[in-house]
């Protein structure tokens, strides 16, 4: 029979060596945890200088296009005064826009030049640049007109005008009032 001694001394080398592998296997995981929470590290770090580089882009291309929306709407307001000036610099006419049969023709007309709109009332003398007067007369509708072509009642488009108005004259850009002559 095996010694008691040896027996013990037996199961405390097997022991200890088991303790051993374990120590070893433990720190064999620790050293693998420890890589992967450094890779892990690496990887939040890598992002956060993404995503601080992408936040510079937007905000690098949102000044850009402030700095492109200001001059586009810079360029708008020069662009609308010089429209502005040419309206006031043209030759003014006083003219009157009758009133038609339909209610349609009885309401105010509205004229639009170059993005300035004029309300004109009916059948009351008004001033206008001569650019609103340019775009009554291109102010043109198609009338139906029955036409007799040899027994045959036939359907033909003619152009009218679409407002029938009346020039009273010029106006005088020193006094402002109607120019005699």
């Amino acid at each position: 029979m095996a010694d008691p001694k040896q027996a013990a001394q037996t199961a405390n080398t097997a022991s200890a060596d088991a303790l051993k592998a374990e120590l070893e296997r433990l720190k064999a995981e620790n050293a693998a945890a420890k890589e992967e929470a450094e890779a892990a590290r690496t990887l939040v770090r890598k992002a956060e200088a993404e995503a601080r580089a992408a936040k510079e882009e937007a905000e690098a291309a949102e000044a850009k296009l402030k700095e492109q929306s200001d001059a586009l709407d810079a360029e708008v307001s020069r662009q609308e005064e010089a429209i502005r000036r040419q309206l006031r610099s043209q030759r003014k006419v006083r003219i009157v826009i009758a009133s038609g049969k339909d209610p349609q023709d009885r309401c105010p007309v509205t004229v639009g030049v170059n993005g300035r709109e004029y309300l004109i009332v009916r059948d009351k003398p008004v001033d206008v640049p001569q650019g609103v007067l340019d775009v009554l007369d291109l102010a043109v509708e198609q009338v139906p007109e029955e036409v007799d072509e040899g027994g045959q009642i036939r359907i033909v488009f003619q152009p009218a005008q679409r407002f029938s108005y009346r020039v009273l004259g010029h106006i005088d850009p020193a006094t402002g009032e109607l120019a005699q002559g």
